[in-house]
């Protein structure tokens, strides 16, 4: 919960900063690895709305990355059908 908070804090305050998509990422892994995978899972999909939104702030995060950990955050959670969809 540490880097958790600073991150949140972080994010409430610079929400426009170009580093934001790495503060999101590291909190959506981070809540992949503590097995919080329901926030893991919401992260991830913001992530993808971020990404579409505004790609050139995104490079760095690939998409089929970023889908597979959403997939898995939703495999985990006992939801098999709608992970592969995802």
């Amino acid at each position: 919960p540490g880097a958790l908070s600073k991150f949140n804090e972080y994010m409430a305050k610079y929400p426009g900063s170009k580093t934001v998509s790495d503060v999101l990422s590291y909190s959506a892994w981070i809540q992949y690895l503590q097995k919080n995978f329901k926030t893991a899972e919401e992260n991830f999909s913001s992530i993808l709305a971020a990404k579409e939104k505004k790609p050139r702030l995104w490079t760095e995060h690939k998409e089929d990355k970023i889908r597979y950990w959403l997939a898995m955050s939703i495999y985990r959670q006992g939801d098999n059908p709608r992970a592969l969809t995802r």
